[in-house]
């Protein structure tokens, strides 16, 4: 079955998945080295999937543990003797890491699939940089030569829920965020949404993350929105991180979603009592196409007798990814099936959504864009079928 009529055949199942936007870690300049070794389509491709399992966080081994499964369900669903998946534990390290993509490269490796984090994918690069690598990270800068970031990234997020704002007549845009590497990358890419969107950046400020910094700056970035007169606030803050603490003491200071159309960075329904915070009404965020995510964590959940974890699709749409362009690759007699042309020409379907990477190899995807209304999330705008 090819991956790109995926669409048609998840249409029999259902359920929910709740995806999230990946691991953001530590920037650093990656090998901006490109090649496209030739491969021998005669015998099954190799296809090493780095997994952050293997070490002692048991958070973090569940994790690997998940997207595991989710590859080995697109292997099972979709492999027809393309390609042989080896499976590699990092453990989170990025040391682990370039230590197991030398051993990938003993192996055979035609491509990695993995690891998690950023600092390994850099790792993974520096060890072996001829092979290409699809990283799970969700951190853009990391991407060149031949790393791709296959996470969803704040660019492609901002872009989605800047532009939904614009269509609903936003013209400006406040940018309220943490003072972090997260906070700090969510800023950049907002602002390149909002030039991208031809929508005004009125306001930008950081603060930190712990509750005294919060309480401390909230009066004056309540004042500074208000003098400002932005349409549209964008948090990058999340649930789990402080975004509740600040929207209380926003309001407390007389500036809420009544008060501006709130956007955000983060998946928002990630705990449903967050969605209670009045404040938040009215805010919009974004999902991955969740008719196809509902129906993949169904048959995950009935495979494996526990659910998905949200970053688990990756797992499965960049094995399913793979294997068609191996597929495409023997059709044409193609022996390079992981040039940077092949994999930029080609829009997928997949459990996640649809996606393409575009010149920045980056993986571009087609979100859905949910408003909280009544302390539910409520789709306003369904992902778009295709890329």
């Amino acid at each position: 079955m090819s991956f790109l009529n995926l669409k048609n055949y998840f249409k029999t199942k259902a359920s929910k998945i709740i995806a999230s936007f990946g691991v953001l870690v530590a920037l650093a300049a990656c090998v901006d080295f490109q090649s496209s070794p030739s491969v021998d389509l005669s015998q099954p491709v190799k296809v090493a999937l780095m997994v952050p399992s293997g070490g002692g966080n048991a958070a973090i081994n569940q994790i690997g543990k998940s997207i595991l499964n989710a590859a080995r369900m697109a292997d099972s669903d979709l492999n027809n003797n393309d390609i042989e998946l080896m499976v590699f534990e990092t453990g989170g390290s990025e040391a682990t890491a370039a230590r197991m993509a030398l051993q990938a490269q003993e192996q055979g490796a035609h491509i990695i699939l993995g690891p998690l984090k950023s600092v390994e994918a850099i790792a993974v690069a520096n060890a072996v940089p001829n092979i290409p690598m699809w990283t799970f990270s969700n951190n853009a800068e990391v991407a060149g030569g031949n790393v791709y970031a296959f996470g969803t990234t704040f660019d492609v997020i901002a872009n989605r829920i800047v532009q939904y704002a614009k269509a609903q007549g936003s013209r400006s845009l406040g940018i309220v965020a943490t003072d972090d590497l997260g906070g700090n990358q969510g800023m950049i890419a907002s602002k390149k949404a909002a030039k991208d969107h031809r929508m005004a950046v009125v306001y930008e400020t950081n603060y930190p993350l712990n509750v005294p910094g919060i309480q401390a700056n909230a009066p004056g970035i309540a004042a500074a929105l208000k003098a400002s007169g932005a349409q549209s606030v964008m948090f990058t803050d999340t649930p789990s991180g402080g975004l509740g603490i600040m929207a209380n003491a926003l309001a407390a200071q007389g500036y809420s979603s009544g008060s501006s159309q709130y956007l955000g960075l983060s998946r928002w329904d990630e705990h449903s009592s967050f969605l209670q915070q009045t404040e938040l009404d009215g805010g919009y965020f974004a999902v991955p196409d969740l008719s196809a995510a509902n129906v993949f964590n169904s048959r995950f959940n009935s495979i494996y007798g526990q659910n998905a974890h949200s970053l688990a699709g990756l797992g499965y749409d960049g094995v399913a990814a793979i294997i068609t362009l191996v597929q495409k690759a023997k059709s044409q007699n193609d022996r390079t099936p992981f040039g940077a042309n092949d994999i930029k020409s080609m829009s997928f379907k997949g459990v996640m959504g649809a996606f393409r990477f575009d010149r920045d190899n980056h993986a571009n995807r087609a979100l859905a864009v949910m408003q909280v209304k009544g302390g539910s999330a409520v789709l306003v705008s369904p992902a778009p079928a295709s890329m």
